[in-house]
């Protein structure tokens, strides 16, 4: 704003007041980009063939969002998830991870920062058959090196969050598969990821436990747990707040629900 003398005569018309340029409102600080894809290509060579899997993928998820990836069969969605999860690397392009440039990363500390910072939620659950509930909530913090009383304070807190904390000394045979899915979000979320990555998480589960699962995930978010989910179901896919939308390895379609 532009300040007056009282002592000068005054002589600003009102066109040229309302010209004036306005004082700058508070700034806005700019989401934080905890993952961040860049021109990513990935393809697979077999024989003779090669196969382009993602092609040019851009993509930046920031804290507190919750994205669906959605698309056909055979579209791109679960490579592009490994490659979010440090499960595989790109072919070309550049993907970090809060800040951090995966390239650099020899395989002893991409399994670190994958451990830290990435919670994964199978189709397949993906539980240990001979281990108890909370041995499997357990085992990733254990990989940490995390003191026992930490790992025991996390570990019931987390199977509590999904109410699983009555079944902490069943084995998973002894569950039905939502309460193994259940046990899997637990495990997920137990050492505090920066996001979680979820495959099909309800793929193999009834409609009852697939919508309570689903639920579960929406209370996380509500929380402010940042999730990205592959889905096939569209119903499920449009209770993300943000759907991105794959084809033949291309982002087609990015829009927030």
């Amino acid at each position: 704003m532009l300040a007056t003398n009282p002592s000068a005569t005054p002589s600003v018309s009102a066109t040229s007041a309302t010209s004036a340029p306005a004082a700058p409102g508070p700034s806005v600080a700019p989401a934080a980009a905890l993952l961040e894809l860049t021109g990513i290509v990935k393809t697979f060579q077999t024989d003779d063939v090669e196969t382009r899997a993602l092609s040019n993928v851009e993509l930046v998820i920031n804290k507190g969002e919750f994205v669906s990836i959605s698309g056909p069969s055979g579209s791109g969605k679960s490579t592009l998830l490994a490659i979010l999860g440090l499960l595989d690397v790109p072919s070309g392009g550049e993907y970090r991870i809060a800040g951090e440039s995966s390239a650099k990363l020899d395989p002893v500390r991409r399994a670190a920062l994958r451990n830290r910072s990435i919670g994964f939620i199978f189709q397949a659950f993906n539980l240990i058959g001979d281990l108890t509930v909370e041995e499997n909530v357990e085992l990733p913090l254990t990989y940490r090196g995390m003191p026992a009383a930490e790992r025991k304070r996390r570990v019931g807190e987390a199977l509590d969050g999904v109410r699983m904390g009555h079944r902490a000394r069943h084995l998973p045979a002894q569950l039905s598969g939502g309460q193994q899915q259940r046990v899997a979000v637990a495990r997920a979320i137990a050492g505090d990821p920066l996001i979680l990555l979820a495959d099909e998480p309800t793929g193999n589960l009834d409609s009852k436990n697939g919508d309570a699962v689903m639920e579960l995930l929406e209370q996380m978010h509500a929380k402010g747990a940042t999730i990205c989910m592959v889905t096939h179901n569209e119903d499920y896919a449009r209770k993300a707040t943000r759907v991105v939308h794959l084809f033949d390895g291309r982002v087609v379609e990015d829009r927030r629900g």
